[in-house]
């Protein structure tokens, strides 16, 4: 890897979890909003989280965890666009981005990593403020943000993935 490969790499990295963290506190702030929803549907989508894996996956995205996905594919596009025309090196340097966004904003991660990587993890969860939040509960009287169901993390962790495949793949096509 030659040194401007390197630096290429630094810059996207950055670009993308700037941009990640900006605008994954938008979503936030829609899956937030949209929890204020006291309907028959918002409730029936909360008491659908308590229920089996499918379930609980269809409770998710339409209490839009959704726009974590969009919000990132959103990022890829946009960089993807202002650099051009992207050979194999470089979508597959995006992948950086994206395993550091997995890493961060799932704080079961952290624990498994080492000390130093951990420190670096739990600063940006807790410092930055990296982190995801989930809705008013109305079946709990709680307007506690905590998420406390790991299949939420494993969701967005699948999601984000996903949403970088599929760009790589769609990215790919262009050439």
């Amino acid at each position: 890897m030659n040194k401007s490969t390197v630096i290429y790499a630094i810059i996207i990295t950055a670009s993308v979890l700037l941009g990640s963290w900006l605008l994954f506190w938008g979503a936030n702030a829609l899956v937030w909003i949209m929890s204020l929803d006291f309907s028959p549907f918002a409730l029936l989508t909360e008491m659908m989280s308590g229920g089996g894996l499918l379930t609980k996956f269809i409770s998710y995205m339409l209490s839009f965890e959704w726009a974590y996905g969009l919000a990132f594919l959103y990022i890829l596009i946009t960089i993807g666009k202002e650099e051009g025309r992207l050979s194999d090196t470089q979508r597959l340097i995006f992948a950086i981005p994206t395993i550091l966004i997995i890493m961060i904003y799932d704080p079961r991660i952290a624990s498994y990593m080492p000390g130093f990587i951990e420190s670096a993890l739990r600063f940006l969860q807790q410092t930055c403020a990296a982190r995801l939040i989930g809705g008013v509960s109305w079946l709990n009287h709680s307007t506690d943000t905590a998420i406390s169901d790991g299949f939420y993390f494993t969701v967005f962790d699948m999601m984000i993935a996903g949403v970088y495949l599929f760009w790589y793949w769609s990215s790919s096509k262009n050439d």
